[in-house]
Formats: C-alpha cells, structure tokens, sequence
C-alpha cells in the first residue's frame, strides 16, 4: 500500500510540474490554486513519510535507514523552501518554472526512497 501511495504522489508531482510549466509558458506567476495544490502535496509528504517511518520502524532494516532518513527530509523540505509562502505579489514567472523543477525534483526523491523500502 505504502508504494501505491508513493506512486500517486508520484504522478501528482508531475502533474504540479505541468501545470508550473504550463504557467511559466503563458507568462504568469504561480496563483493561488496552484500554491494550494503544491500545499497538498506537501501535507501528502508529510503522511508518506510518516507512514515510511512506521514501516522502517516495524521492519527495523537498518542497513536502508541513513539513505531513507535523507531522502524523507529531502523530499519535505525542497517544496515549502521554493514555494515561500509569504512573498505575494514578489512572484514572478520564474517561481512556476522554479517549482516545477522542484516538483520534478521531489518525484524522483520519492521513487528512491520506493527503491530503498
């Protein structure tokens, strides 16, 4: 269940970085429907790598564990450092592409931590 999960994500975050490139192309910023699904994927992270600690902790492979912990906090941390929740109306075009380099990031990040698991 753990992996379907991560597959979802997965194709979600290409589907956020579609739409990031999407923006880019016609020349705006990223909007608010937008920052709001990047929001949703982020609290996704968040139950994902939950639910990965649980599994490491209840199968206890500790020889995967230093690699896993990384690649979790990796993949928590890149999206909320480039979508800056308080910069507003400083956005530019530049931001969507940003994102959905990091979107595309994060998707590779979570298929690893499916190939340590």
């Amino acid at each position: 269940m753990l992996a379907a999960f991560g597959i979802t994500i997965v194709i979600v975050l290409v589907g956020l970085a579609v739409w990031g490139l999407g923006l880019f192309a016609v020349g705006r910023s990223p909007n608010r429907p937008f920052l709001i699904a990047v929001a949703l994927v982020e609290l996704e992270l968040l139950v994902y790598a939950a639910a990965a600690l649980i599994a490491l902790a209840v199968d206890d492979g500790a020889e995967s564990s230093a690699p896993l912990f990384g690649y979790l906090f990796l993949s928590l941390v890149l999206l909320p450092l480039v979508a800056r929740p308080g910069a507003g109306d400083a956005r530019t075009r530049w931001d969507s592409a940003t994102i959905a380099a990091v979107c595309i990031a994060v998707a590779v990040v979570v298929l690893r931590i499916l190939s340590l698991q």
